[in-house]
């Protein structure tokens, strides 16, 4: 199937960092045995490659076209749109 998608976020996953699962079963009411080895399987896991979340909001130029704030590039605007879709950036920038 042909898209112009750079990633495919229908497919995304939620991540935890190693070090937080690990820190997670190291609690004081089970075994220390039980502990060693569940952190041991946590080690053995295939780290994931996960990149940082980049927000961004389309800048609107005229009638429904609009630039990525990230990337620069022009698209027209999908006010359902949740990436861009040149360089996969958050379109649900938080403005403060």
């Amino acid at each position: 199937m042909a898209t112009d998608k750079l990633v495919d976020f229908d497919h995304v996953t939620d991540y935890i960092s190693r070090e937080a699962a690990i820190d997670a079963v190291d609690v004081g009411n089970l075994h220390h045995g039980i502990i060693d080895a569940l952190q041991d399987i946590i080690s053995e896991i295939p780290a994931a490659d996960v990149r940082p979340v980049v927000r961004a909001s389309f800048v609107s130029a005229s009638d429904g076209y609009g630039i990525c704030s990230n990337c620069n590039r022009g698209d027209h605007i999908d006010p359902l749109a949740r990436f861009c879709r040149f360089c996969g950036a958050d379109m649900r920038e938080v403005v403060e």
